[in-house]
């Protein structure tokens, strides 16, 4: 009898729970759009991977006339902490062109999430067509 109480114990600590659905999992999105329009580029910016080491920017860049556009430095602000990301070289833009652009911007996501910093600010240093300029847009961590 006490080793059928042992083995029923020991299987009742062994239960499984289902693993949290895509929609349960942290993650971070734009609090707005996302929209930048400078000369001869507008872009748009999409949060498109999240997790423990960061999050990932697609950004669509579209031009009205030939364009430069380039992304010399990025950050991600979490009220007076910056933490600095990577950069894109100029993507030329010949004519009326749209492209693609991928950012990653790595920082330790998991640290943030358990300290309860689930809003930041995005910034990124670009430059169309050899003018700066600092684009800025806000996120959340649902």
């Amino acid at each position: 009898m006490p080793v059928r109480v042992l083995v029923l114990v020991l299987l009742g600590a062994c239960v499984v729970t289902r693993p949290p659905e895509l929609g349960e999992r942290p993650r971070w999105i734009l609090v707005g759009p996302a929209a930048y329009a400078a000369g001869c580029a507008q872009a748009d910016a999409f949060v498109r991977k999240s997790g423990k080491t960061g999050l990932g920017l697609t950004l669509r860049v579209r031009s009205i006339a030939s364009c430069t556009f380039a992304v010399t430095a990025s950050r991600i602000v979490f009220g007076r902490r910056a933490i600095a990301a990577g950069a894109i070289g100029p993507l030329d833009l010949p004519g009326r062109s749209q492209r693609y652009a991928w950012l990653p911007i790595k920082f330790d996501n998991d640290e943030m999430w358990n300290d309860g910093r689930d809003d930041a600010t995005i910034e990124l240093d670009v430059a169309v067509a050899g003018t700066a300029a600092t684009w800025k847009f806000p996120v959340h961590q649902q």
